[in-house]
């Protein structure tokens, strides 16, 4: 997954800069953390982006690599001396915490890649860690954190609890569909009608996985069967392709996200392999990879569906008072008069009578096919149809293909 024409963007958007400043201000008060993932989400980038914060705050932090000596430190005190170079030398963790050199935070990476014996030594060196360093006074916090910063698939248990004394931040229920809108519009070059369409589709599919996001960024799918391509390749790649169909039920359909922090303890584990998604606009609801490999084709297009009636439902009312404007313009304010009292009633006449642009795309169609063949009628007439087309379409919860959205989109942008 390629994150560098997203990393500043994305660490910008209001969810992601929040989370990161949680993260940051808990560090800062000598709170040890352990950030939990889900799948797609680099940690070597999210540190990156918590290291800048730390910067800021004056924070010096470290990192050490669970995974680079053969064995786990046997104490908290020698984990430290080992931070500082002096591996064997004795020292009382107090001695070592308050001493200028060591680093505020101490990152440990690759815990989750151990196997079990030593991710549950790592586990226990860790929460001892948080204990002990509790009642260490520092230069200017009571205690040196630690920050974790792991997958939720590859946590050890217990390091996530309550009672680990850790505070857990979970990668939870954002970015939002809004959010995701506003990100691909700050990417746009061009502004172009494939990066619409690309922007529809991101909003509509993948709101709260960023990396699905960053993938259809990329790939750019403008069809279904491209799509579920797409995404049976991500739930491949995540290794999340065992379909559970007993996923949280009581969890799924949640309207909103609310303000919980963190997954439901029912769909967890099914969060962390990838088989659950939440937004905060679409609430909690089944990954898009697994009902591609369902082939719940209904349910997937219906998703489509909703990233792309936000942005044509507009364009199709622009296509409808522009040519409005244009047949009051043309004929009247009383443009509508040519209609028989059968095609227009008399509440809409009423209407009518008090703004004449307030017209529907029916009766305004019928009167550009009784004013002629005028070629500025004809094209009124044409971008008419292919918007009365596609809102009929969204009006029955159907998607629009790439070549109608196409379609309506530069119709949309054209002049009066």
């Amino acid at each position: 997954m390629r994150y560098e024409f997203w990393q500043q963007a994305v660490q910008d958007l209001p969810s992601v800069r929040r989370f990161l400043t949680r993260v940051a201000e808990d560090l800062q008060a000598g709170n040890s953390v352990a950030v939990l993932l889900p799948p797609g989400i680099p940690d070597g980038l999210v540190w990156e982006w918590l290291g800048e914060r730390l910067r800021r705050r004056d924070r010096l932090a470290a990192v050490w690599d669970a995974r680079s000596s053969g064995c786990v430190p046997p104490c908290p005190a020698a984990l430290a001396s080992a931070i500082l170079g002096e591996a064997g030398s004795g020292a009382r963790l107090g001695e070592l915490l308050v001493r200028a050199e060591f680093p505020d935070v101490v990152r440990i990476v690759g815990i989750g890649d151990l196997p079990p014996p030593r991710q549950r030594e790592w586990s226990a060196l860790t929460q001892a860690w948080v204990r002990e360093s509790a009642h260490v006074v520092g230069r200017l916090f009571g205690s040196r954190s630690i920050c974790l910063i792991e997958p939720a698939a590859t946590l050890p248990d217990g390091l996530a609890s309550g009672a680990s004394n850790l505070v857990a931040h979970w990668w939870w229920g954002f970015p939002s569909a809004a959010e995701l809108r506003v990100l691909c519009r700050e990417l746009l070059d061009s502004g172009g009608v494939k990066a619409s369409w690309v922007e529809c589709l991101i909003a509509g599919v993948a709101p709260g996985d960023l990396a699905l996001a960053a993938t259809l960024w990329e790939t750019q799918p403008e069809h279904v069967g491209d799509l579920e391509k797409v995404l049976r390749e991500v739930s491949q790649a995540r290794r999340s392709d065992q379909v559970n169909r007993g996923i949280g039920q009581a969890c799924l359909g949640t309207s909103r996200a609310g303000k919980a922090d963190a997954p439901p303890p029912r769909i967890r584990d099914d969060w962390s392999a990838g088989r659950v998604i939440v937004s905060c606009e679409h609430g909690i609801e089944a990954h898009p990879s697994l009902l591609a490999i369902e082939n719940e084709r209904v349910q997937l297009t219906r998703r489509i569906w909703r990233g792309q009636a936000e942005s044509l439902l507009p364009a199709v009312d622009r296509v409808r008072l522009r040519t409005s404007s244009f047949l009051v313009g043309r004929y009247g304010p009383t443009w509508y008069a040519r209609l028989p009292e059968l095609e227009l009633g008399s509440d809409e006449r009423e209407r009518l009578q008090l703004d004449p642009n307030d017209a529907e795309l029916g009766p305004i169609e019928a009167v550009l096919r009784r004013v002629g063949a005028a070629p500025d009628v004809i094209v009124h007439r044409c971008a008419v149809e292919r918007a009365r087309q596609v809102r009929n379409q969204l009006a029955h919860y159907q998607p629009v293909d790439f070549l109608s959205f196409r379609a309506l989109w530069e119709e949309a942008r054209r002049g009066g």
